[in-house]
């Protein structure tokens, strides 16, 4: 009896010792718990710069994971290359007890390249937790300790770092030489978040941070979540150093730096070149023909080597590989374009499809992407130089309508690049159909889509034959059996329109009713995609590209069908767009006109019910039907 009890005393010790009550699931506040896939237990982050050249980073972070859709919050990895050194990484598992049950150490951690799949060139590299849990919850505790020669990019503190996640604790500070000139940015962090400042020291501590839902529409995550941006107006890139007091000086520092030295290209290079404007003298048309020939005889590639993550390879070089990666490309058109005259700059911009400006009131290394701009006649020609089929000048839909900096040997400028208006990002769909006794509808289609649509349908003709045919039937995927022939693509690069024609053919298109045959009057363009409903919308919502549909489908009957009653035409006007539709029958011969326009915008919450309403009258109108019959 005493060797069980002695046994049992053992087992509860051993427990007791490797128990943390804190990590316990059990312990967490309901408020914190509520439908989220994980809660920031703690995160703590000490940051100190001791010089221009030197930064140490030391983060501790525990989180606990409810769903396997919560894995991807936890965060547990820390990069390095040549001059980023990992000098401690750790994380221990527990359960939802806070029994400790696994535990990594530095050489358990999955090593890799940081390679992003396009990249063909890259040093940099990963060392990141791959853990499957057998239960959860579970929490992981996390820590992690580097040095940098680059204090070009400083960690920001942001508490909540996804959608349903919520954080109980967390606590930033960094240490500093003041003559470094630290700045910092705060974005929608609430009153209750403490910041200390003195002389060369900052830190930052809050309490609970409630989860925030992921709504339709929603700001940018960085954009409602709180945040502080932090920036030193005398920084050290991979072994240059910066000065960022402004977007000016910045931007001459890119300049002389990143750029100076990279535009060389070979005499005969040089003479290729002039020799194919030598009888131009417009600055657009030379422009065009220089960016064009860029496009014929290079491709792009990926490379972040040390500093060639911000500075372009050689024109030069760019030019006998023929290829590089967005910043070669760009900056290859730039010396290209010197040489024969034309002035242009290099541009840092933020692509995407979603808008992201760089930040005009807070100057430091900002950007993920480089293109190209030709002032002209009082504005500007933007040049995506990436793509080998893009039209010279067109950039809808990764870099349009947001704020870049220019860079030029006088210094940086913050300019916003072109907007596409609704009008511009057009659909327009017209049909010549035939419609036969036994239900089928059939004829030729064409789609000329224009401005951000322009690329969604070059897409398409750029995959193989069977899969644009396919991609092109996702399109109609509301018409039952939907059979798509003679197929073409047509791109007029001049306007930047792209033409997609088609013969269609859908059996039992119509429903016999005791002799009575329903038809749906939108054939080919039937708007269905009503977002979903909120109880009660906490976010304000944005519709970052107006865009429009016009349509005009003209159907012949079979011989001797009447429509019993043409419905009347549909007008609607609203805040988030406008929508007309009527149908007439002229001789056997029914003409469908439509026009959709969505409206660009930024709207508040409780906008949103009435924007749904528009929708989902539009959704409605598109699903109207009339009732043929023949002729007896």
């Amino acid at each position: 009896m005493r060797s069980i009890l002695l046994l049992l005393c053992t087992l509860a010790s051993t427990l007791i010792y490797a128990q943390d009550l804190k990590l316990s699931s059990l312990f967490i506040a309901d408020s914190l718990k509520q439908n989220v896939d994980s809660v920031i237990r703690d995160d703590i982050t000490h940051i100190t710069i001791a010089s221009r050249r030197e930064m140490e980073i030391e983060r501790e972070r525990t989180i606990t994971v409810f769903t396997k859709d919560g894995l991807g919050d936890i965060d547990a990895y820390a990069h390095y290359d040549d001059v980023s050194k990992i000098k401690d990484i750790d994380a221990v598992i527990y359960n939802n007890l806070g029994v400790e049950i696994e535990h990594f150490r530095d050489g358990d951690f999955i090593d890799a390249s940081a390679a992003d799949g396009i990249s063909i060139f890259n040093d940099t590299r990963i060392k990141y937790l791959r853990y499957t849990p057998k239960s959860y919850p579970f929490t992981v505790k996390f820590t992690m300790r580097k040095t940098s020669a680059n204090t070009s990019f400083i960690p920001a503190w942001v508490p909540l770092t996804a959608y349903e996640s919520s954080t109980e604790r967390s606590y930033y500070d960094i240490t500093y030489d003041p003559s470094l000139g630290l700045r910092h940015k705060k974005s929608h962090v609430p009153d209750d978040v403490t910041i200390t400042e003195t002389e060369g020291f900052l830190s930052v501590a809050s309490g609970a941070q409630v989860a925030v839902k992921r709504e339709y529409l929603g700001p940018a995550f960085l954009e409602l979540m709180p945040h502080i941006k932090f920036s030193l107006s005398l920084f050290h890139l991979e072994g240059e150093d910066g000065n960022a007091n402004d977007w000016s000086s910045l931007g001459k520092w890119m300049n002389d730096a990143l750029l100076a030295d990279t535009v060389t290209l070979d005499p005969e290079v040089i003479a290729t070149a002039k020799a194919l404007v030598q009888d131009v003298t417009d600055v657009r048309e030379k422009a065009k023909i220089i960016y064009e020939f860029m496009q014929n005889r290079t491709r792009y590639v990926s490379i972040q080597m040390g500093i060639g993550g911000w500075k372009p390879m050689p024109a030069s070089q760019v030019h006998e590989l023929g290829y590089g990666d967005c910043k070669g490309l760009s900056n290859y058109t730039r010396a290209l374009l010197s040489e024969v005259g034309v002035p242009s700059n290099y541009v840092v911009v933020y692509g995407d499809s979603n808008l992201r400006n760089i930040e005009e009131d807070f100057p430091s290394i900002m950007g993920n992407h480089a293109i190209l701009t030709v002032p002209y006649d009082d504005d500007y020609i933007w040049l995506e130089c990436t793509s080998q089929e893009a039209p010279f000048g067109h950039i809808a839909g990764f870099t349009d309508d947001r704020d870049v900096l220019i860079v030029s040997e006088t210094g940086g400028e913050i300019v916003h690049t072109k907007i596409y208006e609704a009008a511009t990002n057009l659909r327009a769909t017209q049909g010549s159909l035939q419609l036969s006794a036994d239900g089928m509808l059939s004829g030729d289609v064409q789609v000329a889509a224009g401005g951000s649509r322009y690329g969604t349908y070059k897409e398409i003709e750029a995959s193989r034959l069977e899969d644009s045919v396919d991609n092109l039937k996702y399109l109609w995927s509301y018409l039952n059996g939907v059979q798509l022939a003679d197929v073409s693509f047509t791109d007029e690069k001049p306007t930047a329109t792209f033409k997609t024609k088609a013969t269609i053919q859908v059996k039992d298109y119509i429903q016999n009713v005791n002799g009575e045959y329903i038809y749906a009057l939108n054939a080919l363009n039937r708007f269905q995609s009503v977002p979903k409903r909120y109880r009660k919308r906490k976010q304000s919502f944005a519709i970052d590209r107006g865009r429009t549909d016009t349509d005009e489908v003209k159907v012949v009957l079979p011989k001797g069908w009447e429509a019993q009653a043409l419905p009347e035409a549909i007008s609607m006007q609203t805040p988030f767009g406008d929508y007309n539709a009527e149908v007439t029958l002229t001789d056997g011969t029914l003409v469908y006109k439509r026009i959709l326009i969505r409206k660009k915008g930024s709207f508040s919450a409780d906008q949103y019910k009435e924007y749904r309403d528009f929708l989902k009258d539009v959704a409605r109108a598109d699903n109207r039907k009339i009732i043929l019959k023949p002729s007896l």
